[in-house]
């Protein structure tokens, strides 16, 4: 079998935008909305723990990351059995492509979504089946629902979806969840579900907990501003953990990142702040691109994507020339930063939307 080209979307959108200046030397510094980064940075107990966990790093790590796993459990009422720890959510994907995908199964997600789900089917020998969100750029669970054949392996729900920030009801997501023929593996990846504010969103987990073929991603990448760091993980029955666990990447979470994690996992402050800090920023994104005319969609993320009315293509390479770096999507994407960088985000706009002028 070749190997499939790679076809990670926020990696891609984000390093080599149209019209981007390629040296930076005489340049501003550059503000990256690019990739849903907490500009919070993260929390100083975590980065006291992580570095107290350098002084024992000449050690190898607890492969099982057991003390990491046992306050996972403790979050979500579930015990370490139910928890499976890797290098980023994106290390969990790669973990279930590699242990449950075969040649000719089904992947089945809706899109524009996270380009990782195409990477997973592709890379071990799957077929990805793409249903378009709804017109509100929604999961559409009904159109997924009649898209499930006999090959269907997986069904990935990214809720709140990336790019669009959108999210589905926990009501609406447990009905589709019951109907599903129970041989099929539901993923549904919560990255940034802790920036839900909209009281009909919350997690899955409980569905794990009522005995459903459920697999719940989550990351320190996001709320928790650990993105360089390297964890995340999967909570999902012990049957289910235990498949991954024979992955290639079970054993690699490092003794900095789980002490960083658990700490993380803590600091209940810091991550107040972390969300207080998106919903302002979120709210006032919002406004702002609204009275610029720009159509933008609810999200439930630290993101928004919105329609300018122009190619976003273009609108990323006339950012960038402004050294603020944007996604592009079908439409166009922008994370929430701190207050100095989304006001520097809405008065580049203002430079570069004709509606603007």
């Amino acid at each position: 079998m070749s190997v499939p080209k790679i076809r990670h979307t926020m990696e891609k959108m984000a390093f080599t935008p149209r019209g981007q200046r390629k040296s930076s030397a005489t340049c501003d510094p550059v503000i990256r909305m690019c990739w849903n980064e907490n500009q919070l940075g993260m929390s100083e107990k975590a980065k006291a723990a992580m570095a107290a966990a350098l002084e024992k790093s000449n050690y190898y790590p607890d492969f099982y990351a057991v003390a990491l796993k046992d306050r996972i459990g403790e979050v979500y009422g579930l015990t370490r059995d139910n928890v499976f720890t890797a290098g980023g959510s994106s290390a969990v994907i790669d973990a279930i492509g590699a242990v449950y995908l075969e040649e000719g199964d089904e992947v089945l997600y809706c899109s524009p979504t996270f380009g990782a789900y195409w990477d997973m089917a592709t890379a071990n020998g799957a077929v990805p089946v793409e249903v378009p969100l709804t017109k509100e750029m929604r999961y559409d669970l009904d159109g997924l629902y009649q898209a499930i054949t006999d090959r269907t392996k997986i069904i990935v729900i990214c809720n709140p979806n990336n790019p669009t920030g959108t999210a589905v009801g926990a009501d609406q997501l447990a009905a589709f969840v019951k109907k599903v023929p129970k041989e099929i593996l539901i993923m549904v990846d919560e990255a940034y579900i802790e920036y839900a504010d909209d009281p009909d969103v919350h997690s899955a987990v409980p569905l794990i907990l009522e005995g459903y073929h459920v697999l719940v991603l989550k990351t320190f990448s996001k709320i928790h501003g650990m993105a360089g760091i390297r964890v995340g993980y999967g909570l999902a029955c012990p049957e289910i953990i235990d498949d991954l666990m024979r992955s290639p990447g079970a054993f690699n979470t490092s003794t900095v990142a789980i002490a960083g994690a658990i700490a993380s996992l803590g600091d209940r402050d810091f991550l107040s702040r972390s969300y207080q800090m998106v919903k302002n920023g979120r709210d006032y994104l919002t406004r702002e691109l609204e009275q610029l005319g720009c159509k933008v969609y609810p999200s439930q993320t630290s993101f928004l994507y919105f329609d300018a009315h122009m190619d976003p293509q273009d609108l990323q390479a006339e950012c960038a020339k402004r050294n603020i770096l944007i996604g592009a999507f079908a439409l166009s994407r922008v994370s929430v930063g701190n207050k100095a960088q989304n006001a520097a985000f809405i008065s580049c706009l203002r430079e570069i939307l004709p509606a603007a002028r």
